[in-house]
């Protein structure tokens, strides 16, 4: 694994590029148009099309490979939005799960597009702490 973060971004561009460029994967988003979102070493692949989403992931799962990368099947997710049936989705000739939510960068995404789980997650979060913290609050070595 690559020891400069900053240098495994810009090997993670360059993979992504060699991976859309040519190639019609995206969706109309604004005036441009989206095909992926990464943060870190998360990448979140966006298609209209079920084959050119897994067109998409075999060529970047082709151009991981050399550069000595893998997409980790075990942890590799999909979601199909809206009424949309899960799909039929592989990495390395291995079942990619569909899920109704997932986190990424933090934030709770539903397949339905509601931000209830969202808000239910960071309500629970906060209580947790909020509880874990009463001890300090009412010290009375404090002030």
């Amino acid at each position: 694994m690559c020891s400069d973060p900053f240098l495994f971004l810009i090997v993670i561009n360059f993979l992504m590029r060699r991976t859309v460029d040519g190639q019609d994967y995206s969706i109309a988003w604004g005036t441009g148009k989206l095909t992926d979102l990464d943060f870190a070493d998360d990448i979140g692949l966006i298609s209209d099309s079920p084959v050119a989403l897994q067109n998409m992931t075999t060529e970047l799962q082709g151009n991981a490979a050399k550069v000595a990368l893998r997409i980790s099947a075990e942890k590799t997710k999909a979601m199909a939005g809206g009424n949309t049936q899960a799909l039929s989705l592989s990495v390395q000739h291995k079942d990619i799960e569909f899920v109704e939510h997932f986190q990424y960068s933090g934030s709770n995404i539903s397949r339905d597009g509601d931000a209830d789980y969202d808000i239910y997650t960071r309500t629970g979060k906060a209580s947790s702490v909020h509880r874990r913290l009463r001890p300090v609050w009412r010290s009375k070595n404090i002030s």
